[in-house]
């Protein structure tokens, strides 16, 4: 399910691809927790006590009497999401003198997203 969201700059939709083409599959961070699109930026979460996980309960049953009943806690938290970026400076005359071979937007794109995946990955 994509989340549409206006941004308050400018979108472009071949950037885009450059960036989504050149990620890297091979990174742990995307394979052990791979980014999630939320609705908002707040977000809400069960928390459970990992020591209720080590907990032994008694489980021997007589022929003719109950097993025992086990409960676990749980409490609500809520958190808000942090935002990353890196800017790319791309001078007017790089730009003026762009070539089929040579897209400095193209570079710029590849180049952040390659830093922010390694970021990602410390």
């Amino acid at each position: 399910m994509a989340i549409k969201r206006e941004a308050p700059f400018p979108v472009s939709d071949r950037l885009t691809a450059i960036l989504l083409m050149r990620k890297n599959p091979t990174g742990i961070a995307g394979q052990l927790a791979p980014i999630t699109p939320l609705p908002s930026s707040e977000y809400r979460w069960s928390r459970y006590d990992l020591d209720e996980n080590f907990t032994l309960p008694k489980t021997l049953v007589g022929r003719s009497s109950r097993p025992w009943e086990v409960n676990t806690e749980v409490t609500e938290e809520s958190g808000h999401t942090k935002d990353y970026g890196l800017d790319y400076f791309v001078p007017q005359r790089d730009l003026d003198r762009q070539s089929e071979s040579y897209d400095p937007l193209g570079h710029g794109t590849e180049y952040l997203g390659n830093l922010m995946d390694l970021h990602w990955e410390k």
